[in-house]
C-alpha cells in the first residue's frame, strides 16, 4: 500500500470512529438523567388567562408561524389506560421519556443513513414536549376508533398487490404527497421531527399551510365560497375556512386520497386551529366517514412552536430504490421475463395462468 493510500485509510478510520462514537452517544437526555425529567416540560394546551392573543392588520386571529405537530401521543389509547383520558404530570413525564429512548434505541438498529439522531431531527431533538392526553382520539370516550362497517372491512378486505410499476408506488414514495401523514394533520408516527413542521402564512382572504415535507402546501380561502362538485376530487381535499372568535375553523371534503386508518374518499373532515399561547396552537378535529365507521371520531393534539427556518424538501434526491425497482421491471420485460404487473394480471384472472 502507498504512503498516501495508507494516510487516506487512516483519515476514513477516524473519521468512521467519530462517526460510531456520536451515533452512540446520542441519547435522550431523558435517558442519560435516569428517566429523572423530560428534556422539554409538559405542554400547556389550554388558554393562559394573562396571554393576550395578537391580531393581523385587518383583524383576524394572527396563527402565523411555524409549527412542529410531532408527538409521542397515540392516536388510540393503551386497552391498560381503559377510560384513563389524561395522565398526571409525572406521568406524562415518565412517559415521554421513555419512548423518547426507545426512538433512540430503535434508531440504533438501521442503518446510519437512517438515523436521524446524527442530524438533530428525531422528535424529542425538536421540541416535541410531554402531553397530558393519553391518547389524541378523546371521542369515542374509550379513546380508540369505533367499530367498522361492514362494507367498510369488505372493502378493505380486497388484496392490494404491491406492484412494480410507477403508478403502483405509494404517492409518498412518488412525492405526489409528504410524509407528514395526510389529513387529519397528524405526522406519522415514527418519523423524523422534520416531517412535522408546517407553516402558517395569512392574507385577509386566505390561509396557507405549507408542510415542510415534499413542501405540501393547502390554500384554504375564507370568502365563503361553496364546495367544489363532489365529482372534483383532490390530494388534500376541497377546503373552506372561517372564523369562530379566535378559532379557524377548516371544512375539507372531496378529499382525493387519505391515508387515514381505510378512510373513504366519502370522509368529511372538520378541524379547528386556537393559539392558546404565544408558543402553543390546539389542532382539534372531527372526522365523519358513514362508509367506514359507525360514529364520528375527534380529537386534538397541540402543536408547538419551532424556530426555523424551513428548508426545501428536495423528495426524490438520489431516490435509487424507487429507480432500481423500475429498471428491474423494464430488464424483466426486455428478456421476456413476468413483470409484477403482469404477474399481479394473471393472479386476477386477466392473463391465462399459462401465460407470461
Amino acid at each position: 500500500m502507498s504512503g498516501q493510500s495508507k494516510r487516506w485509510t487512516a483519515v476514513v478510520a477516524t473519521a468512521a470512529a467519530g462517526i460510531l462514537v456520536l451515533w452512540w452517544s446520542a441519547a435522550p437526555v431523558a435517558k442519560q438523567n435516569g428517566q429523572q425529567n423530560a428534556p422539554n416540560p409538559v405542554i400547556k394546551a389550554t388558554s393562559d388567562p394573562a396571554w393576550t392573543p395578537s391580531k393581523t392588520a385587518w383583524g383576524h386571529p394572527d396563527l402565523q408561524g411555524i409549527w412542529n405537530n410531532g408527538t409521542y401521543t397515540s392516536l388510540e389509547r393503551s386497552l391498560k389506560l381503559a377510560d384513563k383520558e389524561f395522565f398526571t404530570e409525572e406521568e406524562a413525564v415518565a412517559y415521554y421519556n421513555d419512548m423518547a429512548a426507545a426512538d433512540v434505541d430503535g434508531r440504533r438498529d438501521q442503518l446510519v443513513h437512517y438515523d436521524f439522531t446524527q442530524y438533530g431531527l428525531d422528535k424529542w431533538q425538536n421540541g416535541v414536549k410531554a402531553n397530558l392526553r393519553t391518547s389524541v382520539i378523546y371521542d369515542p370516550k374509550n379513546g380508540r376508533l369505533p367499530p367498522m362497517t361492514p362494507e367498510a372491512k369488505a372493502r378493505l378486505s380486497v388484496p392490494r398487490p404491491r406492484g412494480a410499476d410507477i403508478r403502483s408506488r405509494g404517492i409518498t414514495e412518488r412525492c405526489i404527497t409528504g410524509y407528514w401523514g395526510g389529513l387529519p394533520m397528524l405526522t406519522n408516527s415514527g418519523g423524523p421531527g422534520a416531517d412535522a413542521e408546517h407553516q402558517i402564512l395569512q392574507t385577509k382572504d386566505y390561509v396557507l399551510i405549507v408542510s415542510q415535507s415534499s413542501n405540501d402546501n393547502r390554500i384554504i380561502p375564507l370568502d365563503g365560497r361553496p364546495h367544489l362538485s363532489s365529482r372534483i376530487p383532490r390530494w388534500f381535499g376541497d377546503a373552506r375556512g372561517r372564523w369562530d372568535g379566535d378559532t379557524l375553523v377548516i371544512d375539507t371534503t372531496n378529499l382525493g386520497h387519505t391515508s387515514f386508518r381505510g378512510a373513504s374518499p366519502q370522509m368529511h373532515l372538520v378541524e379547528r386551529l386556537t393559539r392558546v399561547r404565544e408558543d402553543v396552537l390546539l389542532y382539534q378535529f372531527t372526522i365523519e366517514d358513514p362508509a367506514t365507521w359507525t360514529a364520528p371520531i375527534s380529537g386534538e393534539l397541540p402543536w408547538v412552536t419551532s424556530p426555523g427556518p424551513m428548508f426545501e424538501f428536495a423528495c426524490h434526491e438520489t431516490n435509487y430504490g424507487l429507480l432500481n425497482i423500475l429498471k428491474s421491471q423494464m430488464a424483466a420485460a426486455k428478456r421476456g421475463g413476468p413483470t409484477e404487473s403482469r404477474r399481479r394480471a394473471r393472479t386476477e384472472g386477466e392473463l391465462p395462468v399459462g401465460a407470461r
